[in-house]
């Protein structure tokens, strides 16, 4: 069957005619990886043991292969500033079946944090840029970060050795969202991507030669929000910026010059996200190009978009206001570059939801990564012991769905 590349995504021709509504299953979630996988691979005899998960990253290559990476945390970490590692599950079957646990990044008990990965599709490259926070819980020195990239030629089997970018920043560098992108369209096509912050400053990661220099720019908007974002960009060449709030809602400024000037940033027409790092992507579906944008929507927004079989499992515990807003994803769909969402469904009703990344899987689905846990267990329970205001995941998981499903069974 012949396969065709659109949107950074390996698709068979079959996946972009039209599904009947009647044939698209409903959403469903996978496990990509709990506590039960203590012994991780990448060091000889090495095993750790963690208590929590959090922000996974996601890339799929043009090859069809599912890279997901996600960070541990060891039990003697007392937040999400000590000793993160970072572990990669990959999967060429879209998620059906998923390869052994790897470790990728460990740099003792500092911390491997915020990161996130990007594509090189014309280099066939897989990168993972991030901070080293140097928090050894031991000692009270305290020392600049230091930011990192690694990269992979054959999808994930094996990394290269951690390469110091960006010596002269000295504070801590937030990388994305979920994943970057490589520019497509325009003067800038082929440039690598990466949305984000340093300091006060709302700031563009930007490499031109395939990740060998980077560079940073201040974009000029004035941040109204947290410096955690996510891009894509539609096929009219306009990138679009998504930047998370203290509230709901998320941010939206785009480009139309290739990133030199934005508009100013206004609230996005999906406007019930929790306070969360959330995911947007572009993709082509039976001729159409959509925007997508996913997170979780919270326990009491989830009832304008619920459906009725949905309702009675939604995550409504308000034991912790901020938290309880992090439960029960949900994707919306635009098909006119992010100015209006009418589509819109829940893909994780009764779960607790937190950090998350959009990829275009290569059978046509959509797949949602997401830091999470089963509503049954509290947050208070998840956190333990750690000192950590954000809640935090028992596990890494994905929400599948075809674009068919939500065009054909959203709540307007």
């Amino acid at each position: 069957m012949k396969a065709i590349l659109i949107a950074g995504s390996v698709v068979t021709a079959a996946c972009l005619s039209h599904v009947a509504a009647k044939d698209t299953p409903k959403p469903k979630i996978v496990k990509i990886s709990s506590l039960d996988e203590l012994k991780v691979k990448g060091k000889p005899g090495l095993e750790k043991e963690y208590k929590y998960f959090r922000e996974p990253n996601a890339v799929v290559t043009k090859n069809g292969t599912l890279l997901v990476t996600f960070g541990p945390h060891h039990v003697r970490g007392k937040n999400d500033r000590a000793h993160q590692d970072m572990l990669l599950k990959r999967s060429s079957d879209s998620g059906k079946t998923w390869s052994d646990v790897t470790l990728i990044a460990d740099h003792g008990m500092n911390s491997v944090l915020p990161t996130t990965l990007v594509y090189d599709e014309i280099k066939d490259r897989v990168l993972l840029v991030y901070n080293i926070i140097f928090n050894d819980p031991d000692s009270n020195e305290k020392k600049p970060c230091q930011q990192f990239m690694i990269y992979s030629d054959d999808e994930g089997l094996t990394w290269s050795k951690p390469k110091e970018i960006l010596p002269d920043l000295g504070g801590i560098c937030v990388f994305g969202g979920s994943n970057g992108l490589q520019v497509k369209h325009g003067k800038n096509k082929g440039q690598l991507i990466i949305p984000g912050g340093c300091g006060s400053k709302i700031t563009w990661f930007s490499s031109s030669d395939h990740g060998v220099t980077w560079r940073t720019r201040d974009i000029g908007v004035k941040n109204k929000g947290r410096k955690e974002a996510t891009a894509c960009e539609t096929p009219d060449g306009k990138l679009h910026l998504f930047h998370r709030t203290n509230g709901f809602g998320m941010l939206h400024s785009t480009s139309s010059d290739g990133g030199a000037t934005w508009t100013p940033q206004q609230k996005s027409a999906a406007e019930i996200w929790a306070s969360c790092n959330n995911s947007a992507l572009t993709f082509k579906h039976n001729g159409t190009a959509y925007l997508a944008l996913a997170g979780p929507v919270g326990p009491e927004h989830a009832n304008k978009i619920a459906l009725e079989e949905e309702a009675a499992s939604l995550v409504r515990g308000k034991e912790d206001s901020k938290q309880s807003a992090r439960c029960n994803g949900a994707i919306f769909l635009s098909s006119d570059g992010g100015k209006t969402f009418p589509h819109k469904s829940l893909l994780t009703p009764g779960w607790i939801c937190g950090y998350n990344g959009l990829v275009h899987l290569p059978d046509g689905n959509l797949g949602f990564i997401f830091e999470g846990a089963n509503k049954n267990i509290p947050w208070n329970k998840i956190k333990g012991k750690a000192d950590h205001n954000t809640g935090a995941a028992l596990g890494i998981y994905m929400a599948i769905v075809h674009p068919e499903w939500i065009l054909k069974n959203s709540k307007n």
